[in-house]
């Protein structure tokens, strides 16, 4: 009886491999989705210490002000650099992620300058839109 149990089960185990069942599958690549766009310079920007995250932080816990220390902080500019420098991998390139790309770094940029609240609150609306279009599948 053993036997057949062992074989049932690994019989049920082929079969749902195919069938895009894969037990061995990360439980963070299942929630992702095979196409969900990631590449390290987007991880380390949107992650992590002084990263998009603490700008977002600093917008929603003290407002433009904080929104816009975080985004000046050496660290964040970086990684900002860094992430307008590398370009999207070809498996996740296309014109749309592109200029959303392009947009991005701008709108944070301009969240890290001098200037009214309400620019660096519409500067910083415009980047979540754009990291909207980035990380879309």
């Amino acid at each position: 009886m053993f036997r057949h149990c062992r074989l049932f089960c690994l019989l049920a185990l082929l079969a749902l491999g195919p069938a895009g069942c894969d037990p061995g599958q990360s439980a963070a690549r299942k929630m992702q989705g095979e196409s969900a766009p990631m590449w390290p310079a987007l991880e380390a920007l949107t992650s992590g210490e002084e990263s998009m995250s603490s700008v977002g932080m600093g917008m929603d816990r003290g407002g433009p002000a904080e929104a816009r220390k975080a985004a000046s902080s050496a660290r964040f500019k970086e990684l900002l650099d860094d992430f307008e420098k590398t370009p999207i991998p070809s498996s996740f390139a296309t014109s749309e992620r592109e200029l959303a790309k392009k947009e991005l770094v701008a709108n944070l940029r301009k969240v890290a300058e001098d200037g009214p609240d309400s620019e660096v609150k519409a500067a910083y609306d415009k980047a979540r839109e754009n990291m909207k279009i980035l990380a879309s599948p």
